[in-house]
C-alpha cells in the first residue's frame, strides 16, 4: 500500500463499474487514511466512475474528495450509506466530504450520511460540494448530535425524501453552534429541506 497521507481508492482495489461492490476497497482505503497524519486523517481520491457500495464506517479524521457528478456513490443499504462515529470526543477530529454525487438502488437508506448518533458527538464536520440528485433517502445528511457541521455548496434536487436533519439534545433551541448550512440548492424535494 501506498505510505503517504494521500490515496486513492483504486490503490485497494476500487473498480468503478457500478456493478462490482466496492465496499471493501472503500473501507480498506477509509482504515489506511485513519491512520495517517498527527490526529488520525489522511486524504482519499475518488476517481471518476461509479462506484457500487452497501455501507460505511468512518470512525476517525478523515477527508473524501471526488470529482463531483462524475464521482457517483451507489448504495444499496436501508441504513446509513455513510456513517461518521467518532470513537473519542477528542475536538481536533475532522472528516470533509467533498465533490461526491450520491445515489441509491434497490433499497432506500435512512440517510447517505450520517454524523454521529454514537458514544461520542461528531465535531468539526465539512460536506461541501456533494450531489444529491433524482435519488431516494429518508433523509440525505442527518446530523445526529453533531456539533460544528458544515454543508457548502451542495445540491438536492428531485430528492424522494428529506434534506438535512437537524438533530440534537432536547431543549435545544440555539442551533447556529450545531451547524451552518451555506449556498446550497433545495428544488424538488419530497419532504422537509431542512428540518430541526
Amino acid at each position: 500500500f501506498p505510505s503517504h497521507d494521500t490515496v486513492s481508492v483504486k490503490d485497494f482495489g476500487a473498480v468503478g463499474d457500478g456493478v462490482t461492490d466496492d465496499t471493501a476497497a472503500f473501507q480498506n482505503a477509509i482504515a489506511y487514511a485513519q491512520t495517517r497524519s498527527v490526529f488520525g486523517g489522511g486524504t482519499i481520491i475518488v476517481p471518476s466512475g461509479r462506484y457500487a457500495l452497501t455501507s460505511l464506517i468512518i470512525t476517525s479524521s478523515i477527508t473524501i474528495i471526488g470529482e463531483e457528478v462524475p464521482s457517483e456513490l451507489i448504495f444499496n443499504t436501508t441504513g446509513a450509506a455513510i456513517s461518521y462515529q467518532p470513537t473519542s470526543s477528542s475536538q481536533s477530529l475532522r472528516m470533509t466530504i467533498s465533490g461526491l454525487a450520491f445515489s441509491n438502488v434497490t433499497n432506500v437508506p435512512s440517510s447517505f450520511i450520517e454524523i454521529g448518533g454514537g458514544t461520542h458527538s461528531a465535531v468539526n464536520t465539512v460536506i461541501e460540494r456533494c450531489h444529491f440528485t433524482s435519488t431516494a433517502a429518508t433523509w440525505c445528511i442527518d446530523n445526529n448530535q453533531g456539533y460544528g457541521t458544515y454543508i457548502f455548496m451542495c445540491v438536492f434536487l428531485n430528492v424522494s425524501g428529506g434534506g438535512v436533519l437537524l438533530r440534537q439534545s432536547a431543549g435545544l433551541t440555539d442551533y447556529s453552534f450545531v451547524a451552518k448550512i451555506e449556498k446550497c440548492d433545495f428544488t424538488g424535494l419530497t419532504s422537509n429541506a431542512i428540518r430541526l
